[in-house]
């Protein structure tokens, strides 16, 4: 996989005296797409598509689209981590809707929210989902310490008893 090389050189300006930075490209070397420009693409095909895109992280296919049901029934982000099986692998998890917005580029950030016990989505964040939305999903590595402070403490109360 080849990567843009800049190696900044050192040369002396005849006008003033003083010494310029010039940058110098190895031609040979392609550029490379983000993965944020990946996404963006799957996005405006699962709108297209009547689809939704799935990023799970540490997955061996990170980006997939899953299509949505031709017949116009509701899917569920519960529905989606079930049947996909995403639920049963990652145990407890940490998952995010991103709904197209005209005001946000990224999407309008929907975090979906469990169960204490952190095996069923709670009823006010099971989002019904639409063509174009971004699931993100993660493993959940926080600890049940966490967990009870995030309770017990305002968001950023945490914050202040760690000292940052």
């Amino acid at each position: 996989m080849a990567s843009l090389i800049l190696v900044g050189s050192m040369t002396g300006c005849s006008i003033l005296g003083k010494p310029s930075r010039e940058l110098a490209f190895d031609e040979s070397a392609a550029l490379q797409g983000s993965d944020s420009a990946e996404v963006y693409q799957r996005i405006r095909q699962a709108k297209t598509q009547n689809a939704v895109v799935v990023q799970v992280a540490d997955d061996s296919q990170p980006i997939r689209i899953l299509p949505l049901p031709a017949d116009g029934r509701s899917v569920f982000v519960s529905d989606l981590l079930k049947q996909t099986g995403v639920q049963d692998k990652l145990g407890r998890m940490l998952v995010t809707v991103y709904r197209s917005s005209p005001v946000d580029y990224a999407g309008a950030k929907m975090v979906v929210k469990f169960e204490d016990k952190g095996d069923a989505v709670r009823p006010e964040t099971d989002y019904a989902l639409q063509a174009g939305d971004r699931i993100k999903i993660a493993k959940d590595t926080s600890t049940a310490i966490g967990g009870i402070f995030d309770q017990i403490l305002p968001s950023n109360g945490s914050r202040a008893i760690v000292g940052f």
